[in-house]
């Protein structure tokens, strides 16, 4: 079937989920079975607000606006802090492609990217795509090779600088086609060789580290990189509410499943991946402001008969937490270009709180939700009542 028409039929299903919906009593939650992927995942006891679509016209309901830019004024892009320096706006991201074989934790430099995409692999395991913009870390890594995954989520991004490691023939292909497209710049380890290098303590292929000093961009383009933002963010003193959500479990990575644990204290939700808490190579823990789950189709990769390929166009169930709370909603993205225009099941725009964003592309089914007591035994998944 022809991508476009699969997106129609796929959006067709989705507003007509939410015509269902609308038909619901004003006290009834949308059906587990509905279309747009709501499961008994989303707690039984959600508030009426959330499970209430508000009165919308259904005809209203998914206008989008795709206007990311300027709307709560100037904003880094990809955290939603105030903007303290226009540059930013045409400096060029570093998106480091990073390993997550649990032979190359702690990862270096991945507790200071503005936004990290989680993506699955083959044998069972995640690789991160990891944006680097407002901050340059001294060294990022283990750095690991592309996939084909990764064109469509680089796409958005300005034209940024691609760090990766080696690929198989088909995607590097794919990844020359993307530069060609303007849509990305190669910085692999074989077009700036000395911008890396191998630190001896991490067992091989979980060794190359990218050192985002060393990148000279002007021998890798001249073109100009203006970016804006993927995602939309609260203007300072604005939030989402959500309904109140202590934790959640993903097992995309099916050899160390992931934790993420509310802490009301630091406004940050904790990272824990396997039975301990995901540190970077700073010591820090991971705790990103947001966690933004979509889920996605995965097909065959044409690249490799043994690697998934996540389709991020098109549209399906959006699960965003922040500030303590959970929204469910829909992701929408027509062109790869975009960035991702997440409503909830109202209509309305979500929006994040300024700061670190990780995006969860999950499966149907590789999400759970926890509650106070499982959030509290984060560190050991094992004690986790499934």
């Amino acid at each position: 079937m022809p991508h476009h028409l699969r997106d129609v039929l796929r959006l067709l299903a989705v507003v007509f989920a939410v015509l269902v919906f609308v038909s619901c009593s004003d006290n009834e939650p949308p059906d587990a079975g509905s279309a747009i992927g709501v499961t008994d995942a989303q707690d039984e006891d959600a508030s009426e607000d959330e499970s209430d679509v508000a009165g919308a016209d259904a005809g209203e309901d998914f206008v989008l606006d795709l206007t990311f830019t300027k709307e709560n004024g100037d904003i880094e892009p990809f955290t939603g802090r105030p903007l303290g320096d226009e540059a930013l706006l045409s400096k060029r991201a570093i998106v480091a492609k990073i390993d997550n074989d649990e032979k190359a934790w702690p990862q270096d430099g991945l507790d200071e990217a503005d936004i990290v995409y989680e993506i699955a692999i083959e044998n069972q395991l995640t690789r991160f795509l990891a944006v680097f913009h407002s901050t340059a870390p001294e060294v990022v890594g283990p750095v690991r090779s592309a996939r084909s995954s990764d064109i469509d989520l680089l796409a958005p991004l300005g034209n940024p600088l691609f760090a990766y490691s080696g690929s198989n023939d088909i995607v590097g292909q794919e990844v020359r086609g993307g530069e060609n497209a303007g849509l990305l710049v190669r910085a692999s380890f074989d077009d700036i060789t000395a911008a890396y290098e191998d630190v001896g303590d991490r067992p091989r292929p979980h060794q190359r580290m990218l050192f985002p000093e060393r990148v000279i961009e002007d021998r890798l383009t001249t073109a100009e990189a203006t970016v804006q933002p993927v995602f939309r963010y609260n203007a300072e003193g604005e939030s989402t509410e959500g309904a109140p959500n202590p934790g959640m479990r993903f097992t995309t990575n099916q050899r160390t499943p992931v934790t993420y644990a509310w802490d009301d204290d630091m406004g940050v939700w904790k990272r824990y991946q396997g039975l301990v808490p995901h540190l970077a190579g700073s010591g820090d823990q991971i705790a990103p402001a947001n966690v933004v789950a979509l889920e996605i189709d995965y097909k065959i990769s044409a690249a490799d008969a043994a690697s998934p390929q996540a389709i991020t166009s098109g549209t399906g169930r959006a699960v965003v937490f922040t500030e303590g709370g959970r929204v469910e909603g829909v992701w929408r993205r027509d062109n790869p270009r975009n960035g991702f225009d997440i409503l909830d099941l109202g209509g309305d725009p979500v929006r994040l709180a300024a700061g670190q964003t990780f995006v969860q592309l999950m499966r149907e089914g590789d999400m759970a939700l926890l509650d106070q007591d499982q959030a509290d035994a984060a560190a050991d998944p094992a004690s986790v009542n499934e």
